[in-house]
């Protein structure tokens, strides 16, 4: 059939299944199809939930993420990605705002970046490109992977994009209820065109992109700016300097774009950074000393803020670390609810 990919061998590891994990550095794991690293930005324990289904030739996953957080990746194995926000109050890809209207599309070997300040849920499909062009081929007479990456599709209409859903929500419950189905070379070839022909078919013929308003460059600026200087004791004035405005214009267009202000974003990053050193632990690894290194001087307003957002002091990360608990991964039996 010329389709296969190395799809089919990573999904493997993860044929079909919905699981619940209470840490986003477990979520990396879980699949090899997916490379992706986190930083949380939101306050309070993390809770991810994932139903993923595989094919020779696609991996369809949905994923509810909580609190807020910012992820980078990409997948692998030469696969293309296209992807569908469900829920969020503020969700951004490549930096642009994605609105539920609007399907992310990246070519083969594309690095993505999703940014939310709160909760969301986003439902996401690898794809063979072969398997892909052949469908748009046929649909609009052009292959899809010839783009730039990271640009946006946008569905015809609210309806199309019902429909689009509902395929992927049937095809995701239905396999991680019965997993063994998609062993069926058959059915696995059903499920294959009925994802990939139900995306394309809700297209619409052209993808606007939303514009760079001044307000958006400033922004992009600032938050560029702030993971480039994380290490660093990079104040709010050292920003404006930075990016050349007054602190009342960064807020108003950090918080316009991202959803969150420019002193939290900061934050929350190095908070973040803090425990990711104390998650490696080791014997000489001190809680005072990581929060230093990372910007944290004033220890009891450190340790208040950190409680905050990740709902356990420092010192009790630092000593799970050491104890070698991982986190918990729990199954669910039910599938997930991919509904917009």
């Amino acid at each position: 059939m010329g389709e296969q990919s190395t799809i089919h061998r990573e999904a493997r590891s993860i044929l079909c299944a919905r699981l619940r994990l209470d840490d986003f550095d477990a979520v990396p794991g879980l699949s090899p199809v997916w490379d992706e690293r986190y930083r949380q930005l939101g306050r309070g324990r993390p809770s991810i939930t994932v139903g993923v289904a595989s094919t020779p030739n696609l991996q369809l996953a949905y994923v509810a993420r909580t609190p807020g957080v910012f992820v980078q990746g990409a997948a692998t194995g030469g696969a293309a990605v296209l992807a569908i926000p469900l829920s969020a109050s503020r969700l951004f890809m490549q930096r642009a705002p994605w609105d539920p209207s609007l399907v992310a599309y990246l070519p083969p070997g594309s690095e993505y970046e999703v940014l939310s300040p709160a909760p969301h849920r986003v439902v996401a499909l690898a794809v063979n490109p072969a398997l892909l062009d052949r469908v748009a081929m046929e649909r609009f007479g052009t292959p899809m992977t010839s783009g730039a990456s990271g640009r946006f599709l946008r569905m015809r209409d609210a309806s199309a994009r019902e429909g689009v859903l509902r395929t992927w929500a049937r095809w995701i419950s239905s396999s991680t209820r019965a997993p063994s189905m998609l062993g069926d070379p058959v059915v696995a070839r059903v499920m294959e065109q009925e994802v990939v022909q139900s995306l394309v078919a809700a297209l619409a013929p052209t993808s606007p992109l939303a514009p760079l308003t001044p307000y958006r460059v400033l922004a992009l600026r600032a938050e560029t700016y702030i993971r480039d200087t994380l290490g660093e004791p990079a104040q709010l004035r050292d920003i404006c300097d930075a990016v050349g405005t007054e602190a009342r214009s960064l807020h108003h267009s950090f918080q316009k774009v991202f959803g969150i202000p420019p002193k939290a974003y900061q934050r929350a990053l190095r908070l973040d950074a803090v425990r990711r050193d104390l998650l490696r632990g080791g014997p000489e690894r001190t809680v005072s000393e990581t929060a230093v290194r990372w910007g944290f001087f004033q220890f009891g307003y450190f340790a208040m803020s950190y409680r905050s957002m990740f709902g356990e002091l420092p010192r009790e990360t630092l000593q799970r670390s050491r104890d070698s608990r991982g986190p918990r991964v729990h199954g669910v039996r039910s599938g997930p609810a991919v509904r917009s």
